[in-house]
């Protein structure tokens, strides 16, 4: 009785599975364009691909293999080239960001990296625009040049001791004080330390590094990510690293922002700025 039933089942999903790669392959639109045979059926072999954390150079050798245009999904390609850059990216553009950006959204209505709608995102952008202006950048310059100096003897120690370093790491604590200085008025310390400690965390970069590189790869397994915070976080909690921009580092940004605005204090900093825009916008 079940071995029809099985046969017809195999049977359907063969033809099934082989009408799907047809169409890909032929019958799509974005058939015409050149790609590897795994790109064109499923996203899972981006999703994989970035995994293994070489995307950056595997895309470089795509395009070098392929051409200014490459498949790289089912509905998804990838350009490089100036002149379309600037059609795709223009302001008011008809292109939207892919679907791919809901994983990072969180469920947060401002959110600037992965809001997809155009006219939403544009509407956020105005709002702080002023506060990344070029003369408000300008005029936090002196905090940064602050902070050079205790880079520069920081490096003077270590060259007088002649111990390798990590010189990418020791510019990665630095720009991370710059952030703090430019947006909160408040330098985290972490050239001062030589160390990533923030409070109890005691590797912040590698805390960072995991959120970037989960977030980078379910951006193309989308549906795993949904199944993830639909069955698994309710029965066994949280597994993915990517929930940690929505978590941890939220509440980061968020205890933050509640210091700076109970300090009050300098207007010029970014989000001394916001503050004030805030004041005139409440959607902010």
């Amino acid at each position: 009785m079940y071995a029809p039933i099985a046969k017809s089942v195999l049977v359907t999903l063969v033809a099934g599975t082989f009408a799907y790669v047809i169409y890909q392959c032929v019958f799509s639109s974005l058939a015409v364009f050149p790609g590897p045979l795994l790109a064109k059926l499923s996203k899972g072999w981006r999703a994989y691909v970035t995994y293994r954390g070489r995307w950056h150079r595997d895309l470089v050798a795509l395009h070098q293999r392929y051409g200014p245009v490459v498949r790289i999904g089912p509905n998804e390609l990838s350009v490089c080239d100036p002149e379309a850059f600037l059609q795709i990216y223009r302001v008011n553009g008809a292109y939207s960001k892919s679907a791919s950006y809901s994983v990072v959204k969180g469920s947060r209505p401002f959110d600037l990296a992965g809001e997809r709608n155009e006219k939403l995102h544009s509407a956020q952008r105005r709002l702080v625009a002023r506060a990344y202006s070029m003369d408000s950048t300008m005029n936090l310059e002196s905090q940064v040049d602050e902070l050079v100096t205790p880079l520069l003897r920081k490096l003077d120690d270590v060259a007088f001791s002649k111990h390798i370093i990590d010189l990418g790491y020791w510019l990665q604590l630095f720009a991370f004080d710059v952030i703090g200085a430019v947006s909160f008025s408040k330098p985290y310390g972490f050239v001062s330390s030589g160390s990533d400690s923030l409070g109890s965390d005691k590797n912040f970069f590698a805390r960072l590094a995991r959120s970037l590189h989960s977030a980078a790869w379910l951006m193309h397994a989308g549906w795993l990510f949904r199944l993830h915070q639909k069955l698994v976080v309710p029965l066994i909690g949280n597994l993915l690293a990517v929930n940690e921009r929505n978590g941890f580092f939220f509440h980061f940004a968020q205890r933050e922002v509640q210091t700076r605005k109970d300090q009050g204090g300098n207007d010029k900093d970014i989000v001394g700025q916001l503050f004030k825009v805030q004041e005139t916008k409440e959607e902010l």
